[in-house]
């Protein structure tokens, strides 16, 4: 291929990575993962609104606290705060910072397998990042994903580049410096390490242990990681609102053994893998690209660490099986080492074969099974509940001080009581709030339940001065109906779907009627 036509492919590369990502990129936050998005953008909005202190970060589910949050270092919601200064506080603007994070490791993906393999393999690794379902979604949206996939595959290419080279301190230097981001975004991130170790090894062999430079920076590149989630958790300590990230706040995300011989969770890995992530025409050639150069010393020879890179996920989805059956994005960081097996793949097909024919086919088919999965599952999908609980915040807040606080309810009410028991402390979902631009209290309907009138005016005493609800969630339940007849609480506005009442506190008037007679209205207050 000419430098002309691979320049022309580089630039259709990145642009098929914008383009694929502006489809729907003015929606609300109401599509998969809303809540996250919810929770991301209110702290970016509460930078915006409240304090630029990056080291404070705060969440609209406060109750009476100041807000602050045990979470990941913040610096995704931090950048769109600062260009809400610019522009003002649109989502738009959360959406354009994942983009352009999420073009910028579409290139680093290309620069790095060109360096391992060559121009066609980078190509076909580079566009299966683009144009991954699960990945146009989740570097679309409004979450610190984008930011740490960029800062994951930037610190893994600085990290080969400085051990392949000599007197390269600069990509030593940018390694740690990446590597560090993308833990403090995102803990999980760490998983990384195993990859760099892999590097090392192709590098050294027994002798990786005997580099000073190496041993320092496996040794220090932690350390801003380490101090920030020891702050974080010093922020749970003091407000009792986390993430759960280290507090153990939420539900347990580890491995219980049980899960891993239940065979829909295996099943659940297999749909994500073969339709969300690569689809099935991808999964497939992901898994003939590692089987095939598996058996191949000329492809296996200095790059041990891809076969590394590809066992710690496994690893890490037996460690964090809860985490990953939950929260979908967890696997995210799948897709750039399963790209390079499958552009492997794709390549292993031209054996016999015109090679043209075969792997440009192939990889048309794929780029448009990509389109039709991602379109079928993420661009138009939304949650009904979240639509809904939007339209309705749109409408309501205009009808409430801009300083009121809530006290809502932000389920639909078929979530299952026990497993919220179990957690040690529980995390609110952030959504209704978030779309009300107020601050105030989430509770769960059976929460509301087991409490007393003394309960709810001891909230009206901390400053809630507005409940609201869907109705799905309190109509049939009977006590969350008889405490809202025995506060009194005028209805000021419905709809379809929710209500909202104004949380007035009714004054108390001595009853002057003759002895032994009952207050009109029955067991007053």
């Amino acid at each position: 291929m000419s430098t002309r036509a691979q320049i022309l492919t580089i630039w259709i590369l990145l642009g098929s990575a914008v383009l694929i990502r502006l489809f729907g990129i003015t929606k609300p936050l109401v599509d998969r993962q809303y809540w996250r998005q919810a929770d991301t953008a209110a702290i970016a909005r509460n930078f915006y609104t409240e304090d630029m202190n990056i080291f404070y970060p705060r969440v609209d589910w406060r109750g009476d606290t100041a807000g602050y949050v045990e979470s990941e270092f913040p610096l995704y919601p931090y950048l769109v705060a600062g260009w809400y200064h610019v522009f003002g506080p649109k989502e738009i603007i959360g959406r354009m910072v994942s983009l352009g994070f999420a073009v910028g490791t579409v290139w680093i993906i290309f620069i790095f397998v060109r360096r391992l393999f060559d121009f066609e393999t980078a190509v076909y690794s580079a566009f299966m990042y683009a144009l991954s379902p699960m990945v146009v979604h989740y570097t679309r949206a409004f979450m610190p994903e984008s930011m740490m996939m960029f800062f994951y595959l930037a610190g893994l290419y600085a990290f080969f580049r400085w051990v392949g080279e000599k007197n390269a301190w600069w990509w030593g230097a940018i390694a740690w410096a990446a590597t560090s981001l993308a833990v403090l975004a995102k803990l999980t991130a760490v998983t990384m390490l195993a990859p760099m170790a892999g590097i090392l090894w192709d590098k050294s062999g027994w002798d990786f242990y005997k580099s000073r430079r190496m041993i320092l920076f496996f040794l220090t590149v932690l350390i801003p990681p380490v101090l920030w989630y020891a702050h974080a958790y010093n922020l749970f300590l003091e407000t009792g609102l986390s993430f759960g990230v280290i507090s153990g706040a939420g539900y347990n995300k580890f491995t219980v053994p049980k899960l891993l011989l239940y065979p829909p969770f295996w099943m659940l890995l297999a749909e994500r893998f073969f339709v969300l992530q690569l689809t099935p025409l991808g999964g497939a050639l992901s898994l003939l690209g590692f089987f095939a150069g598996f058996f191949k010393r000329e492809v296996v020879a200095g790059r041990t660490f891809l076969y590394v890179w590809a066992f710690s996920q496994l690893l890490f989805t037996l460690v964090v099986a809860e985490g990953i059956r939950v929260l979908e994005y967890y696997q995210i960081f799948i897709v750039p080492i399963a790209g390079i097996f499958m552009a492997r793949g794709i390549l292993t097909l031209k054996t016999g074969f015109p090679e043209k024919i075969v792997a440009r086919f192939t990889f048309v088919l794929l780029v448009l099974i990509c389109l039709v999965f991602y379109r079928e599952h993420f661009l138009y999908f939304v949650y009904p509940y979240s639509r809904s609980s939007h339209a309705f915040a749109q409408k309501v807040r205009d009808l409430t001080p801009r300083q009121a606080r809530f006290l809502v309810i932000d389920t639909d009410g078929k979530e299952n009581p026990r497993w919220y028991k179990r957690m040690k402390h529980r995390i609110s979902c952030p959504s209704l709030l978030y779309y009300l631009d107020r601050k105030g209290w989430v509770v769960l309907p059976y929460e509301l339940e087991e409490m007393t009138p003394l309960d709810l005016d001891e909230l009206m005493m901390k400053g809630a001065g507005y409940f609201a609800a869907p109705k799905g969630a309190i109509t049939d339940k009977e006590k969350i109906m008889e405490l809202l007849r025995l506060r009194g609480w005028p209805l000021i506005f419905e709809d379809q779907d929710f209500v909202l009442y104004e949380m007035r506190r009714q004054e108390y008037t001595p009853f002057m009627g003759p002895p032994g007679a009952v207050r009109p209205g029955g067991r007053g207050r």
